[in-house]
């Protein structure tokens, strides 16, 4: 049996909830004035920087699934949306939180590919059932 490490475990879920916290405040800011006047400062479309906000969810809320049943590309993933968060910080406006997302970026970083985490994404596969323990159910 496959143990997954708790660093794996821990920024699974954040990035769950996060993705999801994200979701429904991203969906609340859509209709907020002076979201969009901030967001008409820049030199992005108004279009674009919405669908780089959806994405964003997207890739998190995806990776945390994956990295749960311990597909390497779901970490591959996390790494690759985080860093589109920060591109996206980058281009918006007396945006505060590049330093904290960078700090994030790292933590992401280390924890997933220390040695533990490695061995876990690199080892034979596990069974469904094993892989499926804890992971939500979205049945419809």
């Amino acid at each position: 049996m496959k143990t997954r490490p708790t660093s794996v475990t821990v920024i699974s879920w954040i990035s769950i909830v996060l993705a999801t916290l994200s979701l429904i405040s991203t969906l609340r800011l859509l209709s907020n004035p002076k979201f969009r006047e901030l967001v008409a400062l820049t030199h992005v479309p108004i279009p674009v920087q919405i669908v780089l906000m959806f994405a964003e969810i997207f890739m998190m809320f995806i990776s945390g699934v994956a990295m749960l049943q311990g597909h390497n590309w779901g970490r591959l993933l996390c790494v690759a949306g985080t860093l589109l968060i920060e591109v996206h910080v980058l281009i918006v406006p007396k945006n505060s939180h590049l330093t904290q997302g960078a700090l994030w970026l790292v933590l992401i970083y280390l924890f997933l590919y220390l040695p533990k985490a490695n061995r876990f994404f690199t080892e034979s596969p596990v069974s469904k059932e094993e892989r499926n323990r804890d992971v939500p159910r979205f049945d419809l």
